[in-house]
């Protein structure tokens, strides 16, 4: 079986009257675009370079980061996501893809939108938090870090209007 990169999205149903009736099902799969899927190795955390020190930061690249953000924006629904991947062009290429998933008139969910933030300056980006407010803008916020500065946390966003997969500039 081919493995194809992808978001998976899954329902949870709580029956609180009788817990064990409840399920946590796969409803939907979305394959996106391929992307390396960790800047470090599998379970190698502490990879990101700093300035002035030996010691690295933490880069989670093996599931999405907090928050999956949802919105009912009346003739649509929306939930955006973002983890690290691999493959950018920081010191040890983590970068950021984010994505937004779609539901019009109580249908099914489809992939929308997706992208990788890096913009190639030799800096990390990594562990990425992604909201969206009422009018369907977005704002992806991360950690930032290099051998030439100290970890920070930058932010990219986008007007709804804007083309699609796209963030503006830091």
């Amino acid at each position: 079986q081919l493995f194809v990169d992808r978001v998976e999205l899954f329902a949870f149903d709580v029956d609180w009257a009788t817990p064990a009736n409840s399920t946590f099902t796969l409803t939907a799969t979305f394959p996106i675009a391929s992307y390396t899927y960790t800047p470090c190795g599998f379970f190698r955390f502490n990879c990101v370079r700093q300035l002035d020190t030996v010691r690295r930061v933490d880069s989670l690249g093996e599931w999405p980061m907090f928050r999956f953000a949802y919105r009912n924006l009346g003739t649509h629904e929306a939930m955006v996501g973002a983890f690290t991947i691999g493959g950018g062009l920081g010191e040890v290429g983590a970068a950021t893809r984010w994505f937004e998933l779609r539901r019009t008139g109580g249908g099914s969910w489809s992939l929308y939108q997706e992208g990788t933030y890096d913009p190639g300056d030799g800096h990390d980006r990594f562990n990425a938090s992604i909201a969206m407010d009422v009018a369907g803008n977005i704002a992806l916020g991360y950690s930032v870090s290099s051998s030439a500065m100290y970890p920070s946390i930058r932010y990219a966003t986008r007007l709804a209007g804007d083309p699609l997969g796209s963030l503006g500039t830091e």
